[in-house]
């Protein structure tokens, strides 16, 4: 991490600034920190490894923080899920959900209805960073982007950012409804297909919504109904593995992978797919571990979220992504708030 970082983040238990603890002390504002610690005035203390400072409560370094509270547990459950689904990702092949980072940034710009001359020395909050591609290649569109993910899908991230000497991006582990950023230090907050993960969309959105400035914009993505047998049969499958524990849950899929990919094969053969559904072995896993394995899979209409937005009191609302499976919704924080 760079030190630079601290002005963005927070304790996630009391929300207070952090100061860098156990670091050379001739380091300066461009200064990768490998290892060490970070601590709030409250004595909260975390740990910084392989560059990335570690803001679960369950990571925390002092006795105050409570490892074992339903949150915490929860949290610990959602990283091992995702954690496992990413350790699948090609970061050779470089695509997530069949699309390269390119075709990702372009859509990310569509759907916060920005324009790529509107971001630089913006700073964007990756809520549920994943792989981490897409933090890295909307900071170069010349913005800071800090990615936060619960799993520890965020050491590959921060290497892959290095890989590329790419210092406008900065990964962080981090509970999403426990959020370690500070209120109101975004100009910018996205998360795609990533709140229906947490046991309570709604709560999710508001935790995020705290970090975003007055004139600044939020996005978020959600799965919505979908219609067909087919769905219906793959919801019921869900029902069944989602609950199992996580090695168990995560052989299936991989056995499942097998006929999958065979049917695949088969399609192309006599042609009946299309080039979006020619996929690796490692995206089929990760597309199949993203169905069955995440513990909540929420889904939610346009309608209900364009209601949370305006509850928060965000104007310019409006969907600006539909796809087969959710859709998206952005929104502004006024410049003054109304009293």
């Amino acid at each position: 991490m760079q030190p630079r970082m601290l002005k963005w983040l927070a304790c996630p238990l009391c929300k207070s600034a952090l100061q860098l603890e156990k670091a050379s002390k001739d380091i300066n504002p461009t200064t990768e920190v490998t290892n060490g610690s970070v601590r709030c005035d409250s004595g909260h203390q975390f740990p910084i490894q392989a560059g990335v400072p570690r803001l679960l409560p369950a990571r925390a370094l002092d006795s105050s923080a409570n490892r074992h509270d339903a949150r915490t547990r929860t949290a610990l459950a959602i990283a091992d899920s995702f954690g496992g689904e990413w350790e699948q990702f090609d970061y050779d092949t470089n695509r997530t959900w069949h699309e390269t980072v390119e075709d990702r940034c372009q859509l990310w710009l569509r759907e916060v209805d920005m324009s790529a001359s509107d971001l630089p020395g913006k700073v964007v909050l990756d809520a549920g960073s994943g792989n981490g591609t897409l933090s890295v290649g909307v900071s170069n569109f010349g913005c800071d982007v800090v990615g936060v993910d619960v799993s520890d899908s965020v050491t590959r991230s921060h290497a892959f950012a290095i890989g590329r000497n790419n210092a406008n991006t900065h990964f962080v582990q981090g509970d999403l409804l426990r959020l370690p950023v500070r209120d109101a230090s975004m100009d910018i907050v996205y998360s795609s297909g990533v709140l229906h993960h947490n046991p309570n969309t709604l709560e999710s959105f508001r935790a995020i919504a705290k970090a975003l400035r007055p004139g600044g914009k939020i996005y978020i993505w959600l799965y919505h109904q979908e219609a067909g047998f087919k769905w219906w049969l793959q919801l019921r499958l869900r029902s069944v593995i989602a609950p199992l524990p996580g090695p168990i849950k995560r052989a299936f899929v991989h056995v499942w992978v097998v006929q999958a990919m065979a049917r695949q094969y088969l399609r192309t053969l006599f042609g009946v797919n299309e080039a979006f559904d020619r996929v690796t072995w490692k995206e089929r896993t990760v597309d199949l571990m993203d169905m069955y394995t995440p513990r909540y899979r929420w889904m939610h209409t346009q309608d209900e979220v364009h209601g949370w937005y305006r509850d928060l009191g965000l104007q310019d609302v409006k969907t600006t992504e539909v796809r087969l499976w959710g859709f998206g919704v952005v929104g502004t924080k006024p410049e003054v708030e109304s009293l």
